[in-house]
């Protein structure tokens, strides 16, 4: 897609496909423009056969922007003989990626090649900042290279976002497998294969006030203000965590 898409805050909803033919799958393909307020809700993708596999919330491939997003949903690929690629806004990015949250459930389970599961998206070259995700990760890969596995909550590179998925992998090597991203502080109610791990309280990640002074996050006050500050897009409510300011 080239150009600018403004969802405006609307809703996709009904997002559901059954394949048997393993290709890519989402809203979009390709984008090289700008993709915004966007909510694709409850999208349900389930991929099985020979081949390689891509699935994206909103987009296969990102070359552009995507920001002020949200997506939940459930992506399950059980392929053969093809890596597999999941990830809750792209399935991989060169561009940048902001101010936006995921809640997904992601299973892979590949006889002989890599899969890679992601709360965003699978950063090549590009930036992924100011997001937030939720749900559970379940990858086994067949593959028994360094690149078999490749999971984490937000991105295996990411700056100033947090998240709260629960990982389980088998993989011969796990070098690769991060609770938020590299780098990252994870949340202490996330757990990796069922151990529990050391970090952020999560009630933090609930503050404004945390989160505005440790991450950079800023609060919505009104269109002006975004107008002036790309990043003041988000809204606290102090008892649950932050959602985008048309929410």
């Amino acid at each position: 897609m080239y150009g600018s898409f403004d969802g405006k805050g609307h809703k996709i909803t009904g997002f559901n496909t059954s394949i048997t033919t393993p290709k890519n799958v989402s809203i979009f393909s390709a984008n090289y423009g700008t993709i915004k307020n966007l909510v694709v809700e409850n999208m349900e993708v389930f991929v099985m056969g020979t081949g390689t596999v891509k699935v994206g919330g909103i987009v296969i491939e990102n070359k552009g922007e995507i920001y002020y997003c949200k997506v939940t949903g459930k992506f399950l690929a059980n392929v053969e003989k093809g890596n597999i690629y999941l990830g809750g806004i792209a399935a991989e990015n060169e561009g940048h990626i902001f101010a936006c949250y995921t809640d997904t459930i992601q299973e892979a389970i590949s006889t002989i090649t890599p899969v890679l599961l992601y709360g965003i998206a699978k950063n090549n070259s590009g930036i992924i900042e100011h997001c937030y995700t939720k749900g559970s990760f379940n990858g086994y890969p067949g593959g028994v290279g360094l690149g078999s596995i490749g999971m984490a909550g937000v991105s295996n590179i990411a700056e100033n976002s947090f998240s709260l998925v629960n990982i389980t992998c088998r993989s011969y090597n796990k070098n690769n497998v991060f609770a938020v991203a590299k780098d990252l502080q994870a949340c202490t109610s996330q757990t990796i294969n069922g151990t529990a791990q050391s970090g952020i309280s999560e009630n933090f990640l609930k503050s404004e006030t945390y989160l505005t002074n440790t991450y950079g996050w800023k609060k919505y006050i009104d269109d002006e203000s975004i107008k002036n500050d790309k990043y003041a897009v988000w809204k606290f409510s102090g008892t649950d965590y932050p959602t985008l300011y048309f929410e």
